[in-house]
């Protein structure tokens, strides 16, 4: 639901394929088809994560073709990291997820890491999940997005500098 470079499906499918096999064994990576070409194809490609299906995803659809779309995947674990960008995909988000759980809820676990650009995004997430009937036992959330493979906003975030804090500072010559 916005995959991006590809980051967790990536980590997810090298994890299936361990001896301890935490991981998945199929993994799916969904963004616009733009995003999947330029971005997230390569990363899996180079690192070499076996099981990683990319399917084309835009919000732009309109709700009923997405969750016409994602009730056709059968999926245990749904990882989503930095997705909710603006009011519309706070209301999109809970909808699509619970299609993709569809009869499967009490089966279906949600890892959610999301950044609280506005004050109120966490009570209205959390409100919006309740109104799709999807309880808290279910969701896993944080909104303290500390990772250290992950330092700059997304490519769709368009208002912010893509460049860590750290590489902005201009460096003194030394005389």
């Amino acid at each position: 639901m916005g995959c991006g470079t590809g980051y967790l499906s990536i980590v997810s499918s090298i994890l299936g394929k361990r001896p301890h096999n935490v991981g998945a064994t199929k993994t799916y990576a969904l963004d616009q088809q733009a995003v999947l070409k330029g971005i997230t194809e390569a990363n899996v490609k180079e690192n070499k994560a076996e099981g990683v299906e990319l399917l084309e995803f835009d919000w732009n659809w309109g709700d009923e073709k997405i969750v016409e779309f994602v009730k056709t995947l059968k999926v245990d674990v749904i990882l989503c990291s930095d997705i909710i960008y603006n009011k519309e995909q706070l209301e999109r988000v809970p909808g699509a997820i619970r299609a993709m759980m569809a009869g499967r809820e009490s089966e279906v676990l949600v890892l959610m890491a999301y950044r609280d650009r506005t004050e109120e995004l966490s009570d209205n997430l959390h409100k919006a999940f309740e109104q799709q009937e999807i309880d808290g036992e279910q969701v896993l959330y944080s909104c303290h997005c500390i990772c250290l493979l992950y330092t700059s906003p997304s490519p769709r975030d368009r208002t912010r500098s893509r460049m860590p804090s750290s590489a902005c500072k201009k460096k003194k010559k030394k005389k």
